[in-house]
């Protein structure tokens, strides 16, 4: 049975800051094999410090400082199997969703305002509810990916 080749995602947001960071670190541990992840937005802002605790007691690793995300037009579309915008609409990011992509919206909570008291809980929803979307999708996509090499 040969190796299937992994899912390449990108989760978009805003300021590639918070939604997607989260995602990213949930796909790299819980779906390590099965795919490949990356963030990307209109802007690439630091994590807030509120995050990368809540993360860390979370399990995951995860710095401050920004990765190296790309430029939304240099970014090749169409090397990527999944596009899931994790804050608006995907047309906010992406002009031309290429042919063999698949593009997602989900509606993921909102983030806390930087002096919220309660940044946990609201970081602990939206990790929750990606975390969810996330195991499903590789789910659909393990399914998708199976059934290519019957051609």
């Amino acid at each position: 049975r040969k190796q299937r080749r992994p899912v390449k995602v990108i989760f978009l947001d805003q300021g590639s800051d918070t939604a997607s960071r989260i995602a990213v670190a949930i796909g790299n541990k819980a779906f390590p094999h099965s795919g490949v992840y990356s963030a990307a937005g209109r802007s690439s802002r630091p994590a807030e410090a509120a995050l990368v605790s809540f993360m860390e007691e979370s399990g995951h690793g995860m710095v401050q400082s920004p990765g190296e995300t790309p430029d939304l037009d240099k970014i090749l579309w169409r090397d990527y199997d999944v596009i899931v915008s994790l804050e608006g609409p995907v047309s906010d990011y992406v002009k031309d969703v290429p042919v063999g992509t698949v593009a997602f919206e989900w509606p993921i909570p909102g983030r806390p305002a930087p002096d919220d008291p309660n940044a946990a809980e609201t970081y602990r929803a939206m990790y929750n509810e990606i975390g969810t979307r996330l195991h499903d999708l590789m789910e659909i996509m393990r399914g998708l990916m199976e059934d290519d090499h019957h051609g």
